[in-house]
């Protein structure tokens, strides 16, 4: 709506785009038509995947606030080492590809913790893991050495981008804008698919590095975050776009 009224009333519209998946039912035919609609506006999108999908687009990485970067915790590799899924317990985030390489992991030094909740909390069998539901972030981060993100479909993930800031180690899947962030061995590591074998191989990957491994991940991740996810190139690009735009079409007084 806000679409067609600023193109009826010759105003420029600016809109982002965030959602990598397509949804359902009703869900599936808003992104639908919310993506034909971009021919209306200017548009920004966190991934590049979403870009192509949309008219006259440019990438817009998500941002978080940004604080003195918290010293990297220190992964011994005989420690027993927390691993973690935090987010919305639906399909397309995966929760059951972390259950499933929970249930069937050999390791005695892991410790699978899942937080958050959604349509699929009564499908999920959460014996397998530690269940902690809805929690505010900084207890998260706290209890956490590993974040995975096993998504089918994603944009940019805010909380890969608070656990690397936080010193938490990223594992993910290869989707959404996640890698084009994640450069595996070098700030965290990648999965070929989004499974629970695929998965179970980054685990194994994890015991086998040594500390100093593990330590310059975490080092250069939090660096990544600091230099690119901070807030200031992202405002600039929105100050860009509003000045010779909006500002532009005002009338003169």
């Amino acid at each position: 709506m806000g679409k067609l009224v600023c193109r009826w009333q010759n105003r420029p519209c600016i809109s982002t785009y965030h959602a990598g998946e397509a949804g359902v039912g009703k869900v599936y035919f808003y992104n639908k038509l919310d993506k034909l609609l971009s021919y209306f506006s200017l548009n920004f999108a966190v991934s590049n995947s979403l870009t192509k999908e949309l008219y006259n687009a440019e990438l817009l990485e998500n941002f978080i606030s940004v604080k003195k970067p918290t010293k990297p915790r220190t992964l011994r590799s005989k420690q027993e080492i927390n691993i973690g899924f935090v987010g919305r317990l639906s399909h397309e985030k995966g929760p059951d590809i972390f259950i499933e390489a929970a249930k069937h992991s050999p390791s005695t030094n892991l410790n699978f913790h899942m937080f958050g909740d959604g349509p699929m909390v009564n499908e999920l069998d959460l014996s397998a893991i530690n269940y902690h539901g809805q929690c505010e972030q900084q207890q998260i981060w706290q209890q956490l050495d590993v974040l995975v993100i096993c998504s089918r479909a994603e944009g940019l993930p805010m909380v890969a981008l608070e656990a690397m800031s936080h010193g938490v180690l990223v594992i993910a899947a290869a989707v959404g804008q996640l890698p084009h962030i994640i450069n595996h061995l070098s700030n965290g590591l990648m999965m070929g698919e989004s499974s629970a074998q695929a998965l179970q191989k980054q685990l194994k990957n994890i015991e086998m590095l040594s500390t100093e491994q593990k330590q310059y991940m975490l080092s250069n991740a939090q660096k990544l975050i600091q230099q690119r996810f901070s807030g200031e190139q992202q405002f600039k690009q929105l100050d860009r776009v509003y000045n010779t735009s909006l500002l532009a079409s005002l009338p003169n007084f």
